[in-house]
């Protein structure tokens, strides 16, 4: 006898959890003046079930609604010997994503390569689309190679926990810090509060948070190069780690960014965090352009986590790879990852196979014209993936960069911070991140 289809039929609950997705591009592709280029990924390096790409690979398109975390670089190669200033940006269903653009300079000699990296939370509806354009400007209208760029998309089991805005209006900056307000609110989750275009972003319940800002600055006061510097602070306290820079390499009257990603905890209640903006090497009089300024806060859950971090040193090589030797445990929770501050040190070791979210950030001084290249290696094998390459123009100053990435991982995997340093610098923090995902 029917008595009722819901007594009669099966049904399975799936249960909450993250899920990742990850692709590269690698196809010829170049930019155009003053035009949005959307980037090709053609290479799957991690299959998502909750997204679909289009035929010409520019265009993801979701199956499955949610929050998402996503990281990206592109690395653009110049053509020409005039600076130009390049900007990467997260389109949603085609318009530009309020809280996903992040900008750099590339340096004015033919052949110089940079990577920018930056990352953004955004809320999706089912049927949404996504792309990744990257725009150039400047003096010169010849076209730069994009000879490799990567996304990131992570899914979050749900819509809480989180908070992105844009700034609430352009600020003259010095060289002592200005906090930054800000108006327009894009995403705003209980667990979160905020009064609208104010500073504080108060994070109700203590614990693990990715954190992102991107900062811009448009130059036209001076003709230097100098740099704009954001930096984090929790209850008015600067938190160590926190820092990005972005590097003006002319009077170009163009914008460029500091990017920041990183897992932060909190240990108390309703900690304030606030992000400040400042300018570097006597530049002051240029303006942070809020319209291409954001931040966001997302809430982690309290997974198997790992800290560590390096003693303010000088790294004993330029010109080559150097494995940043990470002396302190901060704090390790559970056994999924481990690390020891004497043996192998510039090594975080699996020991539970998963997904990872991993965040790095270095900030050091240096002396002299160079480029400084940021990056992640899992078993000492080089992918690209969120790696972070700047140049530097001015004779004595600070650099701070960050990157972040997922690894699918291994028991007996090890990963480690890299750094390619083109002169002497010292560094003065670094620190990774990570926690285990899935």
């Amino acid at each position: 006898m029917l008595i009722g289809r819901g007594l009669l039929e099966k049904h399975t609950v799936v249960p909450a959890t993250f899920a990742a997705a990850m692709y590269t591009g690698t196809t010829a592709q170049t930019t155009a003046n003053v035009t949005y280029v959307p980037l090709a990924f053609n290479n799957e390096v991690k299959a998502g079930t909750f997204l679909s790409r289009s035929g010409d690979f520019k265009t993801f398109t979701f199956s499955r609604g949610g929050r998402y975390l996503s990281f990206a670089s592109t690395e653009i190669d110049h053509g020409s010997s005039v600076i130009n200033n390049h900007f990467l940006q997260w389109r949603k269903n085609g318009t530009p994503y309020g809280a996903g653009r992040a900008g750099f300079e590339l340096k004015a000699t033919a052949g110089y390569a940079g990577r920018m990296s930056a990352s953004t939370i955004m809320d999706l509806a089912a049927g949404d689309t996504v792309d990744f354009p990257t725009y150039q400007y400047g003096t010169s209208t010849t076209a730069a190679n994009i000879p490799f760029r990567n996304i990131q998309f992570i899914r979050f089991p749900t819509q809480s926990g989180g908070f992105a805005a844009q700034a609430m209006s352009n600020i003259v900056l010095a060289t002592s810090p200005a906090v930054v307000q800000w108006g327009t609110e894009i995403i705003k989750d209980a667990g979160i509060t905020h009064d609208a275009n104010s500073d504080g972003i108060t994070l109700v319940e203590p614990g693990y948070y990715i954190v992102g800002y991107t900062l811009s600055m448009n130059t036209g006061v001076g003709t230097a190069a100098c740099n704009i510097i954001g930096e984090i602070t929790l209850n008015g306290s600067v938190e160590t780690g926190t820092k990005a820079t972005g590097s003006r390499l002319s009077s170009n009257a163009n914008a460029f960014s500091a990017s920041y990603q990183g897992i932060i905890k909190t240990t108390a209640a309703n900690t304030v965090l606030r992000i400040t903006a400042a300018i570097e090497d006597a530049q002051a009089g240029n303006t942070l352009r809020a319209t291409d300024s954001f931040c966001y806060v997302q809430k982690l859950p309290a997974n198997d986590y790992i800290k560590v971090t390096a003693a303010a040193h000088t790294p004993s090589t330029s010109g080559t790879d150097y494995f940043v030797p990470m002396s302190n445990n901060i704090e390790s929770v559970g056994t999924s990852m481990s690390h020891s501050t004497t043996t192998n040190n510039s090594r975080i070791t699996i020991n539970e196979a998963g997904t990872y979210l991993f965040t790095e950030q270095l900030q050091g001084l240096y002396v002299g014209n160079t480029s400084f290249v940021l990056g992640f290696m899992k078993n000492r094998g080089w992918d690209g993936i969120g790696q972070h390459r700047a140049f530097t123009d001015t004779t004595s100053s600070t650099f701070a960069f960050t990157s972040g990435r997922i690894y699918d991982c291994v028991p007996g995997d090890c990963v480690e911070m890299l750094l390619w340093n083109g002169v002497a610098c010292s560094i003065q923090s670094a620190g990774i991140q990570a926690i285990k995902l899935i």
